[in-house]
């Protein structure tokens, strides 16, 4: 699904709707501008939103099919680090109730958690990936809109989207959405790619996250999302960012274009090399190391990991 195949069209800012904006960063496709109102980043000219809801339909239909992303949904890292979510959520609301992960995909997440103990539910675009964790996991899932949420005021205590608002259309409407849902005090949990990580300042929009002009369309740094959120009437509680890719940095400075499907199977590989526990035990190794580095208060690197992670709770 070529984007060049499809006109662009100039958008108005999906935060706060103004339509005053000034050029950040060119892509091979568009550009990514900053608001020059509420500082927020998005793409601008972009491609229409049918095109980006279909590609969010292709690649809910890769997701369910391709054996090489089931199983890294479902590896035992994923399963660790979906732990580890539920442990810092669990911080902040100890209490276990109902959760809701908006695009839940295959549902890897949403099963760690009704295995924790939460009643777990999960809504989705894609309708191949609502079949999946419908079909094969069992799992209380729903195909819908974030802006049109399937569920009654006030009714989830966590809410969960990871690797989500970076797609949204509007990030405005879908707060407003997610509030009405939430409980009063509930808890939110958010993860998207870092605009500001040491990957993106390295290789500028050779970065594949942030070259993505059909699929990832509105961008953040640690301070923008955590500004957002507040204007939606969010508290902040705490952020921070998540590891680098040395295989995406390499891989890219050498000329190739990576993208997750690639990334995937570069890990297939790891695990299927000679002595793949001890190569795997060194990769994780590693990579807890990088995560400490960007997550310590005291780094000097601490807002430039690839990933934020961001933890709020609803105060109206």
């Amino acid at each position: 699904m070529a984007v060049n195949s499809h006109p662009l069209f100039p958008v108005q800012c999906g935060y706060c709707n103004s339509s005053a904006r000034s050029h950040y960063l060119a892509l091979d496709i568009g550009a990514i501008v900053q608001c020059n109102d509420c500082k927020g980043y998005y793409v601008s000219p972009r491609v229409a939103d049918e095109v980006i809801l279909a590609k969010l339909q292709y690649w809910a239909k890769q997701d369910a099919v391709d054996e090489c992303r089931i199983a890294e949904y479902f590896s035992e890292g994923m399963i660790e680090y979906h732990k580890e979510e539920l442990e810092i959520i669990s911080q902040y609301l100890p209490e276990k109730g109902k959760l809701l992960d908006i695009g839940c995909s295959l549902g890897a997440f949403l099963q760690t958690a009704d295995r924790k103990g939460y009643e777990a539910f999960g809504i989705d675009l894609g309708k191949a990936s609502i079949r999946y964790a419908r079909n094969n996991l069992d799992l209380n899932v729903v195909e819908g809109s974030i802006e049109l949420l399937p569920f009654e005021d006030e009714s989830m205590d966590v809410i969960t989207i990871y690797e989500v608002i970076e797609h949204l259309l509007s990030p405005q409407n879908s707060m407003r959405e997610i509030s009405r849902v939430l409980k009063p005090q509930g808890i939110l949990a958010v993860s998207t790619p870092n605009l500001d990580s040491f990957t993106r300042i390295s290789l500028g929009k050779g970065w594949w996250v942030i070259n993505s002009p059909d699929e990832h369309i509105h961008l953040f740094t640690v301070k923008s999302l955590a500004a957002f959120m507040e204007r939606a009437g969010f508290k902040v509680l705490s952020t921070r960012t998540r590891g680098i890719s040395p295989y995406t940095i390499f891989k890219t400075l050498k000329g190739e274009r990576i993208n997750c499907t690639q990334i995937c199977r570069g890990r297939r590989k790891l695990r299927n090399a000679p002595f793949p526990s001890i190569m795997g035990n060194c990769k994780q190794c590693i990579k807890r190391c990088l995560n400490a580095v960007f997550a310590s208060s005291f780094s000097p690197v601490r807002n430039h990991g690839d990933q934020i992670f961001l933890y709020a709770r609803k105060e109206r």
